[in-house]
């Protein structure tokens, strides 16, 4: 090599030194910027008031007591564990179980309850649904029946009557089927959905559905109301910011369900 390869050879080498270095500083900097641009969602960060610390400790089965995956007892299976709970809902209500550590097959032991998922369908077979599924378990089982925030619209106040009398009629089946039997009824009230999904006459909506839930309980002696929807709404009738998965998304975070755990346990234990 004579002396001006040599010459070019060392100054393609530092090129390609000081190239490299500018290409590791330019991604340090590219990061800097998309890390502090990072803005997160309305309703990530949970509400002062709240104050509910996640639970650390879960009740779970031992291998003696666990069901065998895949042949998920029917309730009234499972005596000697506790009070049998049949929860009956659609993708919040899964969510919760998710929260609580599911498998998607066996129930879920907690707090000395056995707590049993079915899945519904959709207004308008919902309540028709309901009712079947509380035919079928045996006297003595807690039966929880909530709609699902979809299942309540009202753009327009013109859209309140209709609704609310369609909600009703669903909540109406869950109690016909309980009437007579030793089973107790509890009725989830309505789910507030997060701002920009909520509108005055939905509001309006929920509490007056909230309203009848409370009439059809003072009436049966074995109906009561869980009232997840002061739990769960905010000031302005919305769901309450940092409970839900995102801003545009009304379905509960583990915030949420942890908030709605601190009251639901409790009011079991308080039905026995």
């Amino acid at each position: 090599m004579d002396r001006e390869q040599e010459v070019r050879f060392v100054r393609r080498a530092v090129v390609r030194r000081v190239c490299a270095a500018l290409g590791a500083l330019a991604l340090v900097a590219a990061f800097a910027v998309v890390t502090t641009a990072c803005i997160p969602l309305e309703g990530e960060e949970p509400p002062d008031w709240l104050n509910v610390q996640p639970e650390t400790v879960e009740t779970t089965e031992s291998d003696a007591d666990a069901p065998a995956r895949g042949s998920e007892p029917a309730p009234g299976d499972a005596h000697g564990h506790g009070t049998e709970v049949l929860m009956l809902g659609r993708s919040v209500m899964e969510g919760w179980f998710a929260h609580w550590g599911w498998d998607w097959e066996s129930p879920v032991l907690r707090d000395g309850y056995v707590l049993y998922y079915r899945g519904l369908p959709s207004p308008p077979e919902i309540g028709g649904a309901a009712a079947a599924e509380i035919a079928g378990v045996p006297d003595g089982t807690v039966v929880f029946f909530k709609l699902c925030f979809e299942d309540f619209y009202a753009d327009t106040e013109a859209d309140v009557g209709p609704a609310l009398a369609e909600t009703v009629s669903h909540a109406q089946a869950a109690v016909a089927a309980v009437e007579s039997r030793d089973v107790t009824l509890v009725l989830g009230n309505a789910l507030p959905r997060v701002r920009s999904q909520t509108t005055s006459a939905l509001v309006t909506l929920h509490q007056r559905y909230n309203a009848e839930l409370e009439t059809l309980a003072d009436a049966h002696d074995n109906v009561v109301v869980f009232d997840q929807y002061s739990i769960l709404v905010g000031h302005d009738g919305a769901l309450s910011k940092g409970l839900a998965l995102a801003a545009d998304d009304s379905h509960l975070n583990n915030v949420a369900y942890e908030a709605l755990d601190a009251e639901f346990f409790p009011m079991l234990k308080g039905l026995q």
